[in-house]
């Protein structure tokens, strides 16, 4: 299968976008994110310190690397990797029966906690990363398949923001 160009640009973007957001947040907002790390109780407490720097720290690598190396395959593993673990951790303690923990996606807004739609959404976005390792067709790109791509990128904000809207409603709605 090869990917068409604008596909994997509007990819490549939105992905880089998002990770650039969070590890900017995950900086700007360390003690809250620290607190997230504690509430998933998944770490021993001394190792949480070191996590607060190197996660967003490999989040902005994450960024960059997709949108300057041409070899992205090591950036890649490691964005699948972090959605993964982050997919996981939430799926551990919904398993475990502790919902009230803020998912620490959005430090800076209100907390949204943890559910099944959120686990499903990282597992989708580490789909969409692995679709980057597929090879790209050969072609020019024209004037309009910028504009699609950017186009694409606003939608795919636009989408995300609409789903973490809807998980977090669906879920305060289920609560007792």
């Amino acid at each position: 299968m090869v990917v068409d160009p604008v596909l994997a640009q509007i990819v490549t973007v939105s992905l880089a976008t998002l990770f650039a957001a969070a590890g900017v947040q995950k900086l700007v907002y360390r003690r809250r994110f620290a607190g997230v790390l504690e509430a998933y109780a998944l770490l021993p407490s001394w190792l949480i310190p070191f996590l607060t720097i190197i996660v967003p720290v490999l989040e902005l690598g994450v960024a960059g690397g997709l949108l300057i190396t041409h070899h992205k395959q090591l950036v890649i593993a490691t964005a699948v990797v972090l959605l993964a673990t982050y997919a996981l951790a939430m799926a551990i303690n919904i398993g475990r029966g502790r919902r009230d923990i803020d998912c620490g996606c959005h430090l800076s807004g209100e907390p949204q906690l943890i559910n099944r739609a959120l686990v499903a959404r990282n597992l989708l976005l580490a789909l969409a990363t692995c679709l980057l390792l597929l090879p790209t067709a050969e072609r020019t790109l024209v004037w309009f398949d910028f504009g699609v791509i950017i186009f694409g990128v606003v939608m795919s904000a636009l989408l995300y923001g609409a789903g973490n809207h809807l998980a977090a409603t669906h879920e305060r709605k289920l609560a007792p």
